[in-house]
């Protein structure tokens, strides 16, 4: 009896952190193409959490296998707060209206680049940082005076200067927090002497 409440308990274990990782994963993919300021569904999801302690820490405990009230508390709080993250970006970007869809053009305020490291294995259970990459970006002002951080490829990345304007294909999420829908944007680079006019996607 005690094996198999032990392999539930590991299981769940396994579970859960699956669960995390896909709920932190998921919001920081989805924000990319929300226009929101983050620290507003943050606080929220974590308001959320930390009202539900009282009813939920309880149930942790099984997890945890640990008394202290706090440790059980911290877990609802870490997990319940991303879940609730996630699927409040989720919603509003896979439920958003169709029929809102539109376009707007973006004048580029900065172009950047981010150094990033590939995971390397190690050992069966040990992994470390691999080989380094760059990662290219935009950051954009929109027509509202809101600016946005855009990820673009390589290609795009040289061709474009500040002042370049992009066009977005946007629409009114579910919970009215508007969505970019990246598929088919053009990158428009103004003419100019030495320029001419090109259009891209990214």
């Amino acid at each position: 009896m005690k094996k198999s409440v032990s392999a539930a308990r590991y299981f769940l274990i396994g579970l859960l952190t699956i669960a995390l990782f896909i709920s932190i994963g998921g919001s920081m993919a989805i924000y990319s193409n929300t226009i929101v300021k983050p620290g507003i569904p943050i606080a929220g999801a974590a308001i959320i959490a930390l009202v539900s302690v009282p009813l939920c820490a309880r149930w942790w405990k099984f997890v945890t296998q640990c008394s202290p009230l706090w440790v059980n508390a911290l877990c609802h709080a870490l997990f319940t707060g991303s879940l609730l993250l996630f699927v409040f970006y989720f919603c509003n970007f896979y439920f958003a209206r169709h029929d809102t869809i539109h376009t707007e053009r973006a004048v580029i305020e900065r172009l950047y680049s981010e150094t990033h490291y590939k995971t390397k294995r190690i050992s069966r259970r040990t992994y470390g940082r691999g080989e380094p990459y760059q990662q290219y970006y935009m950051e954009v002002r929109l027509e509202d005076g809101r600016t946005k951080n855009l990820s673009v490829k390589f290609d795009d990345y040289r061709r474009l200067k500040k002042m370049d304007t992009v066009q977005l294909k946007m629409e009114r999420g579910l919970w009215g927090i508007p969505v970019i829908r990246r598929e088919g944007c053009n990158i428009e680079v103004p003419k100019s002497s030495y320029r001419q006019a090109v259009h891209r996607s990214y």
